[in-house]
C-alpha cells in the first residue's frame, strides 16, 4: 500500500519486535512493479523506523506457505528468529493468536490497538529526518502563510480496478466542485493545494 498501509503495517510489526526482543524484517518486493492499478514505492525511509529490508534469500522462506493471489497483492513483515518451520499469519485469519519465530503477517493492521502499548514509541519515530528543500519547502512556506487547505484526489486503483471501484467508488468533479464552494464560504481567500496520485 500508501505511506498510510505502510505506516500501520511497520507500527504492527515494530510492536511485536519490541515485545519480544526480535529483529523487524519488511518486505518491500512489491514496491516499484509497474502494474494497472497504482504504482506504489517503499516510503517509511522518511522516518527514523527501526527495521531492516528482507533480504531475497529471507523471503524465499516463506513462499511455499504463501498464496500467490496475496502474494502478489499485499506486502508483507517479516519477524525471523530460529530454523524453524516459517509461519504465515494473514491477519484476516488470525487476529488473536501472535507469534515471534520466522512469522510473516499479511495484511494491513489498520488498528492503533495492535500498537498502543508502544505508542509512544511509534510517535517517537515517526519524526520526519532532515527538513525539506527545494521545491517541497517553497509550498510548506506557501502552506503555512496562507489559508491553506488541502484537497486530495484519490484515483489510482479506485479509477483502474474495477473491483476496488466497486467496492470504495470514486469521487466526482462535481463532488469537488461542492466541497470547494463550501470551503469559500467559510474561509476567506481560501488556497488550495492539490494532492493526487494522478495530477
Amino acid at each position: 500500500g500508501g505511506l498510510g498501509n505502510q505506516m500501520f503495517q511497520y507500527a504492527f510489526g515494530r510492536m511485536l519486535s519490541n515485545r519480544y526482543g526480535t529483529k523487524l524484517l519488511l518486505d518491500t518486493s512489491q514496491y516499484g512493479l509497474k502494474n494497472d492499478n497504482t504504482p506504489r514505492e517503499y516510503e517509511l525511509s522518511i522516518f527514523d523506523i527501526k527495521a531492516s529490508i528482507a533480504s531475497q534469500a529471507q523471503l524465499d522462506r516463506y513462499k511455499p506457505y504463501i498464496s500467490a493471489k496475496i502474494d502478489n497483492i499485499l506486502s508483507r513483515i517479516v519477524l525471523p528468529q530460529r530454523l524453524i518451520k516459517p509461519r504465515v499469519i494473514h491477519e484476516r485469519d488470525n487476529r488473536t493468536n501472535l507469534y515471534y519465530d520466522n512469522v510473516m503477517y499479511v495484511g494491513f493492521w489498520q488498528s492503533e490497538k495492535y500498537f498502543d502499548s508502544i505508542n509512544m514509541i511509534i510517535r517517537n519515530e515517526f519524526n520526519f529526518g532532515p527538513p525539506l528543500s527545494g521545491i517541497n519547502k517553497t509550498i510548506l512556506e506557501d502552506i503555512q502563510k496562507s489559508a491553506s487547505i488541502s484537497l486530495h484526489v484519490r484515483r489510482g486503483d479506485y479509477q483502474n480496478n474495477p473491483m476496488i471501484r466497486k467496492s470504495h467508488g470514486l469521487c466526482s468533479l462535481e463532488y469537488y466542485h461542492e466541497a470547494i464552494d463550501m470551503i469559500a464560504k467559510t474561509i476567506k481567500e481560501p488556497k488550495i493545494f492539490i494532492f493526487s496520485d494522478d495530477m
